[in-house]
């Protein structure tokens, strides 16, 4: 009797971790049941990374009320670990290079439904990351004249039939004698799939822009004047077929910030500011500035000052990189919240469609990069939610050889990127073991060079998971984005 009252805390805990083997599964148990049998779970989908996969699916209809789900694998899986939460699951311990069958049921008091199933086959990451080639943007008619140190900073999104990728163009210049980059945020289509990209046009160019008036915080320039540049980086494309107004459709976000040649690093100087447009080939609107911060300058300041939307973005000094996708009706954001010494990443959500912002979750703190060596998180990016597969990339950074122009020195660099499948999109949630996030890929660093910020998109086919590398092993600083040619 003890051990049938242990095995049932487990079933109605809702999470139930355990090894699969044949047809022998996990059992998730979400509620008391109904009286009538489930309809099979609908629209399963999911991701097949390195040696482990994650997937999700729809609950039946709500009348029906399942007491749990059961999952098989097949072919057997003797080292399977299955962990279910709610409607998504993660499967760990799986033989790469092979297709496995998994068979989702519900049941309840009633009864139990009929399978739907989902094929992934995991693969492992080529670690040869000199295989990895650069991906190409030609200028078409048009001419990327930003473009002149590389690219930088892939978001991507399938539309239309053809891939859209936002990203970073790149051109380091000498200002009063320091090295600075001007960086602007261009567009760019794909009608192979994403194998190579035609420049569409620049949205956010660097301009020099004197006479900038400052924040009501202390002046990095010695004064509440300062002369310099506004550049535009890391940016994030999302189609929120949600927005009732359809010339808001599809909306881009990049971080723009201020430089003055006295000191390059000041991307606090900055906001989050979005572009909209009812398709993503047409003319765009105006730039509008959608979330700042207390060193926000006054021509960028926000409705959403970060600080006082909620008690834990209030140690945020400013927030970096970001990414945005679809959530049912709304829009869900991660960014990196720099603190000034390391970064936690946060979930925010939007349900009027960028106009306010509400905090969700920390979904990652710095002590969680222990597990992977790293001494925290940076350039989070969202995959869809709407597969059912939710999935969060982070780039962890890591002290370790950093070659910048020829000299290899040790310092805190981007270092590769991680996959951590999201088990409940609703409350920011990650799948953990003894608190440690749990990862269905990696993609390690290459050696000496700087290069994390990963983009994908599930629509994209004609090439791998993206990855920013910043090489600096020769006298001139060279930026790509790269094709690491490994998919979901």
């Amino acid at each position: 009797m003890k051990l049938e009252r242990q095995l049932i805390a487990l079933l109605l805990s809702g999470i139930l971790l355990l090894s699969a083997c044949g047809g022998h599964g996990a059992w998730s148990s979400n509620n008391d049941g109904g009286n009538t049998a489930p309809s099979a779970p609908a629209n399963i989908a999911g991701n097949a990374g390195d040696g482990a996969v994650s997937f999700g699916w729809d609950a039946p209809a709500a009348s029906t009320e399942p007491l749990g789900y059961n999952i098989t694998i097949a072919p057997a899986a003797a080292a399977a670990q299955i962990t279910v939460n709610g409607t998504h699951a993660l499967v760990r311990g799986l033989s790469n290079d092979t297709t496995y069958t998994f068979s989702v049921t519900a049941k309840n008091n009633a009864g139990e439904s009929t399978a739907n199933t989902v094929l992934l086959q995991p693969t492992a990451v080529d670690i040869n990351t000199a295989k990895y080639p650069p991906i190409v943007v030609n200028n078409g008619q048009n001419v990327d004249t930003n473009n002149v140190n590389g690219i930088s900073d892939p978001a991507l999104l399938s539309s239309s039939g053809k891939t859209w990728m936002a990203y970073s163009s790149i051109h380091a210049s000498q200002q009063a004698g320091n090295s600075v980059q001007d960086v602007s945020t261009s567009l760019a289509f794909s009608t192979n799939g994403g194998a190579s990209y035609t420049y569409l046009r620049t949205l956010g160019a660097a301009t020099i822009a004197p006479d900038i008036v400052m924040s009501s915080t202390a002046s990095p320039c010695g004064s509440s004047i300062c002369s310099g540049r506004w550049v535009y980086e890391a940016p994030f494309l999302v189609d929120d077929r949600g927005d009732p107004n359809a010339s808001q459709r599809f909306k881009l976000f990049t971080h723009k910030h201020f430089l003055f040649p006295a000191n390059p690093d000041t991307s606090t100087l900055s906001a989050i500011v979005m572009w909209t447009a009812p398709s993503l080939d047409s003319n765009w609107s105006a730039e509008k500035s959608v979330l700042s911060w207390d060193s926000t300058p006054q021509k960028l300041v926000s409705n959403n000052n970060i600080g006082t939307i909620d008690p834990a973005l209030t140690e945020c000094i400013a927030l970096k990189e970001g990414s945005a996708a679809a959530y049912n009706s709304g829009l869900d954001f991660v960014f990196a919240c720099d603190n000034g010494t390391t970064r936690k990443i946060v979930l925010l959500r939007s349900t009027d469609h960028a106009v306010t912002f509400k905090y969700i979750a920390t979904l990652l703190e710095a002590i969680d990069a222990d597990a992977f060596s790293a001494d925290y998180f940076s350039a989070p990016a969202l995959l869809p939610s709407e597969s059912n597969a939710p999935v969060l990339l982070v780039t962890p950074v890591q002290t370790r050889p950093i070659s910048t122009n020829g000299v290899t020195i040790n310092s805190a660099a981007d270092s590769g990127c991680i996959a951590f499948p999201i088990a409940d999109e609703a409350t920011g949630t990650l799948f953990r073991s003894s608190s440690a996030p749990l990862e269905i890929l990696q993609i390690l660093p290459i050696t000496n060079h700087n290069n994390g910020a990963c983009g994908w998109d599930r629509g994209v086919n004609g090439s791998g998971i993206l990855i920013s590398d910043e090489d600096g092993t020769t006298s001139t600083v060279k930026f790509s984005i790269l094709n690491s040619a490994k998919q979901f």
